[in-house]
């Protein structure tokens, strides 16, 4: 449950982070590229690389990737770039070895599924998207985590060794107070993801007139309020 609310949160926080940026460029009359297409919907694991994070997958590609020889080294030269530019897209967003295992995680998948689908398989659609939902937030608990060895609690609670509670570098005094709160977000958070449109599926159908214009302006000014009297928390991803 932990790792799954970690999950959403990180989503919503860095996708969050990045329409913040877009909007408040285009008010300076400044376009900047889509962040995120709703990246957990994605069937492949490919699939889910050409959703999230996007512009740093472009840049892997076309910094790392391509120098290394791209597709052009043959099938084995191939998976060698492929897993080296995630190796190094995990040391991107640090030097501790929970990243570069974060990153050697998501290359070794990329290979596998580029073999899959070279031998020709392919799986349904609503079952590729579950597996690689739950791949991806697994490869998070080992992002989330200070070191291997708390990635390794986190693991191991997930197989039911610590009962029904956090492991210990995760764990609240009123968990059971909080728990069918987070149950409930949870919940509420999977539905947005799955089933509601993103942020830029929503701006392309967004028709604006003055009742519209009230909404937003009044919400514009409960966040600046909210904002001045919250206390201040840095995003997720600030640090990468």
């Amino acid at each position: 449950l932990g790792a799954l609310a970690y999950t959403l949160q990180l989503y919503f926080d860095f996708s969050g982070y990045s329409d913040m940026a877009m909007g408040a460029s285009l008010m300076m009359n400044i376009g900047l590229p889509q962040n995120f297409d709703s990246p957990y919907r994605a069937s492949t694991i490919t699939e889910f690389w050409r959703r999230w994070h996007m512009t740093l997958s472009r840049w892997l590609r076309d910094y790392v990737y391509i120098p290394l020889g791209g597709n052009r080294a043959g099938l084995f030269g191939t998976y060698r770039n492929l897993f080296l530019t995630f190796l190094v897209g995990g040391i991107w967003h640090g030097a501790g070895f929970t990243f570069l295992l974060w990153g050697a995680g998501h290359g070794f998948a990329l290979v596998a599924h580029r073999e899959f689908k070279r031998r020709g398989g392919r799986l349904p659609t609503k079952l590729g998207v579950a597996l690689t939902f739950l791949f991806t937030m697994l490869c998070w608990v080992v992002f989330r985590a200070r070191t291997l060895a708390d990635a390794g609690k986190v693991y191991s609670a997930m197989l039911g060794q610590n009962g029904l509670r956090l492991a210990e570098f995760w764990g609240f005094p009123n968990f059971n107070k909080l728990f069918p709160f987070t149950i409930f977000f949870c919940g509420l958070g999977a539905l947005i993801v799955f089933l509601s449109p993103n942020s830029m599926a929503l701006t392309q159908r967004f028709r604006p007139n003055a009742r519209g214009a009230i909404v937003l302006a009044l919400l514009m000014i409960a966040g600046i309020v909210s904002a001045n009297t919250a206390i201040s928390q840095e995003f997720l991803y600030f640090d990468f």
